[in-house]
């Protein structure tokens, strides 16, 4: 009896342990799952916060990207005369549209803020700034004496440009000064109003505006990562709390708590606050897709910022660095253990000229093209219009590496005069100047542009190291 009676209280006792281990567990978890829902809900936005902010972006840029194609397809109109450039400034202006798109997108997304107000008044500014393009296009007409007849055209997209470019720009009646100048004085007061100063003011505003807008859709971001940072870490609390109690309570889940949830999510934790990629190949499958997730918005954060870095440190012509990337690499080098090379294209101008601005492009990169192959290791950048800087950081020896870049000169000069490609010869203007610990970036920069100079001066189409011509004194 004695035996019977401790066996019963033995299984009470059990069972009463299990319902209120299984009660509290069951509550538990029933939380744990619906935090589990919010971190997932939280890490949906995190993700949409960023999409939203890079369709955002896209469409700020993509109004840039268009004005600046019609300035380009309006001056190389102006320049050339060919149809496919006034066609194509049409085809964008009445079949892509990219700007009125752009602008419309970033309505339905933000409404009327102010970031779509100063979009807007990108697009109005471009807008107006047709006008001159379209006086332009008319004295190109009347220089080079077109007839844009649809009928003397086949395909109907040209037809229709035909018809846009009667209605908009034949139809402008020129001014009394620009009747009476000959077709020559015609085309340079064309090119003078795409090129001139109040064209370029007009284009910088537009900029501005864009510049503007897209700051105003950083700051949106800003704030909305932040409001989902708060809401995640106190989701997360709260799921360390609830964590506790499963083992106070639930000693039979501690296993499943610390290998299932716990261990991944402080390690999430950790790797979130280091701004680090997760592994997400262990785990539950919730815990997976949060992590995916994260990734997936980490990733996209990291090739954005990278893709607007590399954007706006290099030329987007030739592909080498731009002035921007110059100066940021300029100012970090130990100058005493830098050599700096300034290299400027003799006569370039007279290439735009009697060639055009695209010969000249052309130009451009096929002697970037020469520079960053005999220079595969340092810094090429592009500082002005036909004036590369080299900046070379690795050299050991002076005099060695002199002739080393004597001998790299003359195959660059050999090159860049090859006209193979059709493109006229060319010939380089090369200063070098090596630093010393008493330089700056100023004065190491003189020391080239003195070298360089001193080659201009003596028939161009040659080098100078700057301590030769001191030596010579």
């Amino acid at each position: 009896m004695d035996k019977t009676q401790n066996k019963e209280k033995r299984s009470v006792s059990v069972k009463t342990i299990g319902f209120t281990l299984g009660g509290f567990g069951i509550v538990i978890v029933a939380l744990l799952v619906a935090s589990l829902y919010m971190l997932s809900f939280e890490f949906k936005n995190v993700k949409k916060t960023t999409e939203e902010y890079v369709s955002l972006k896209t469409s700020a840029m993509d109004v840039q990207l268009a004005s600046d194609y019609l300035t380009d397809q309006a001056r190389s109109f102006v320049v050339t005369g060919e149809d496919d450039f006034v066609f194509n400034y049409f085809k964008e202006k009445t079949v892509t549209k990219r700007r009125e798109n752009a602008l419309e997108a970033l309505h339905n997304k933000l409404g009327d803020i102010q970031a779509y107000k100063d979009l807007s008044n990108a697009v109005d500014s471009s807008l107006a700034l047709e006008n001159t393009e379209y006086y332009a296009m008319r004295l190109t007409i009347e220089a080079f004496n077109k007839n844009y007849n649809p009928d003397n055209y086949e395909t109907e997209a040209n037809k229709s440009y035909c018809e846009e470019i009667q209605n908009r720009v034949m139809s402008l009646e020129l001014k009394s000064g620009d009747t009476s100048l000959t077709e020559a004085e015609q085309k340079q007061r064309a090119i003078e109003y795409v090129y001139g100063n109040n064209y370029q003011k007009q284009k910088h505003d537009i900029s501005a505006n864009i510049n503007a807008s897209i700051n105003k859709i950083d700051t949106l971001l800003e704030k909305n990562v932040f409001d989902s940072s708060e809401q995640l870490n106190r989701v997360l609390m709260v799921q360390q709390i609830l964590i506790v109690f499963l083992v106070v309570f639930f000693v039979a889940a501690v296993l499943f708590i610390r290998n299932g949830l716990l261990k991944p999510i402080n390690y999430a934790v950790s790797k979130i606050s280091n701004r680090e990629f997760l592994d997400g190949s262990h785990g539950l499958k919730e815990y997976r897709y949060l992590v995916a997730a994260y990734n997936e918005a980490r990733e996209i954060s990291i090739n954005n910022a990278e893709k607007l870095t590399y954007i706006a440190e290099h030329d987007k012509l030739t592909g080498v660095l731009n002035r921007m990337g110059y100066e940021s690499v300029y100012r970090d080098l130990y100058l005493d253990k830098t050599a700096f090379i300034l290299i400027d294209l003799d006569d370039f101008k007279a290439i735009n000229d009697n060639h055009g601005h695209h010969v000249g492009d052309r130009m451009l990169k096929k002697i970037s093209t020469i520079l960053t192959k005999y220079f595969p290791n340092d810094f090429v950048c592009r500082i002005g219009g036909d004036e590369f800087a080299i900046l070379v950081f690795d050299y050991k020896d002076k005099e060695t590496y002199k002739q080393e870049l004597v001998k790299r000169f003359e195959e660059m000069q050999k090159e860049s005069s090859e006209t193979k490609d059709k493109l006229p010869a060319e010939s380089l203007s090369i200063g070098i100047a090596f630093g010393t610990k008493d330089d700056d970036t100023d004065s190491l920069y003189r020391k080239a542009d003195r070298a360089m100079y001193n080659v201009k001066t003596h028939d161009k189409s040659g080098y100078c190291f700057y301590d030769e011509i001191k030596a010579r004194k």
